[in-house]
């Protein structure tokens, strides 16, 4: 449940950031303020459907780093590290 949760979410976040930057080369956005604008919301949304199943991790990067600093709060092995890293890609 929680390497779906991570898929799931890490392909929100992926979604609403190449949407938004899709949208700025057709025209519709102007600018790099409604790109991040859009890209930080998505990342919110993410985060909160997420982050009560699986942590909300959503990068191989944050994994990794809750492996090595914070192994504890989430039962983080290296072999469920692998898995929510190859979720994440």
């Amino acid at each position: 449940r929680a390497l779906v949760a991570e898929f799931g979410g890490t392909a929100l976040f992926v979604l609403f950031g190449c949407g938004a930057l899709c949208s700025s080369l057709s025209g519709a956005l102007e600018g790099a303020w409604p790109v991040g604008a859009v890209w930080g919301v998505g990342l919110a949304l993410a985060m909160l459907v997420t982050q009560h199943i699986s942590g909300a991790h959503l990068n191989p990067a944050v994994t990794l780093a809750y492996l090595l600093v914070r192994p504890e709060p989430q039962a983080m092995t290296p072999r469920r590290a692998g898995w929510y890293a190859a979720a994440q890609l």
